[in-house]
């Protein structure tokens, strides 16, 4: 499991980092990588100015390498193999590109970052990241009522909506070390709302039932699925009906529920699929306050 660290400097950034070392995953490789903003100055004809982009290169550099001590400080005293590397450009396209030549299996990136460094590092990059990149992305956001630095046992919740990629993010989760694991929880929630304004003469009576009866049945099928393979860890599945927002519903399961971590499937397209979770991933990534795992 190659494992990369997007780093900005940030509070969110470091708290992510630390999350992600500790992640039961078996056979895990981390590398940590920021990315500073390089003014090129092969064109810059004036000595005096080209000088002050030179240095500006010189001090961003500088201070790219020391967030990379902290990461670097934190995998020490974990005992985690760490590499890292210093890459320069815009973050939007030369993190998804080092990940697509160094074949990573996760992405993890904290929400947002907040001094000089972090506009140009990450930012709102973690939104673009999540729509753009081909592996899973790890979201870094943390609520203050779950301590997410001494996971002995996690808690995780699954937004359910029986689609492809729903099934993908549940067959992920078998990467996870079952000892590790607490819990497993399928959450399925069912937006009426989408469909009040159809006339109840073009759907068939039974038409909620039968969408009730599919998540149920998916649910037990993953369920089945992760019992297999991931021995001891209790599953379990919950029917949320006729919620205003799926997003909304999530977050305050998790919330009640003190999990440790969301996990979604990204992206639900047709009709059926709206119905039951709805479009969920963006709403997520920017209102709930636990780490956010997105499988492509």
């Amino acid at each position: 499991m190659k494992i990369l660290l997007g780093l900005d400097g940030s509070n969110e950034g470091v708290e992510t980092l630390k999350f992600a070392l500790n992640l039961p995953f078996v056979n895990k490789e981390f590398q940590a990588v920021t990315v500073f903003p390089w003014i090129d100055t092969s064109e810059i004809t004036g000595d005096e100015v080209r000088e002050q982009a030179e240095q500006y290169n010189r001090e961003t550099r500088k201070e790219a390498e020391l967030v990379l001590d902290v990461a670097r400080d934190l995998a020490k005293k974990k005992g985690v193999k760490l590499s890292s590397a210093v890459l320069s450009g815009d973050p939007k396209t030369v993190l998804l590109e080092h990940v697509k030549n160094e074949g990573f299996d996760l992405i993890a990136v904290g929400a947002k970052g907040h001094n000089v460094i972090s506009r140009f590092l990450l930012g709102s990059v973690s939104d673009y990241i999540v729509k753009q990149a081909e592996s899973p992305v790890l979201i870094g956001r943390f609520a203050a009522d779950v301590d997410f630095n001494s996971m002995d046992q996690l808690r995780i919740l699954v937004g359910f909506d029986n689609s492809s990629k729903c099934k993908q993010a549940v067959q992920w989760l078998e990467r996870l070390s079952p000892d590790s694991i607490a819990s497993i929880t399928l959450l399925a929630c069912v937006q009426y709302q989408y469909f009040y304004g159809i006339s109840q003469t073009v759907l068939n009576p039974d038409f909620w039932p039968r969408i009730e009866d599919h998540l149920v049945q998916g649910m037990e099928k993953s369920k089945e699925a992760l019992l297999a393979k991931l021995p001891g860890v209790t599953i379990n599945t919950e029917l949320r009906k006729d919620v205003n927002d799926g997003a909304d519903a999530i977050i305050a399961f998790a919330e009640a529920d003190k999990s440790h971590m969301i996990v979604v499937g990204n992206k639900a397209w047709n009709t059926l699929d709206r119905v039951l979770l709805g479009s969920v991933t963006t709403r997520l990534s920017h209102y709930t306050k636990r780490p956010l795992l997105v499988i492509r």
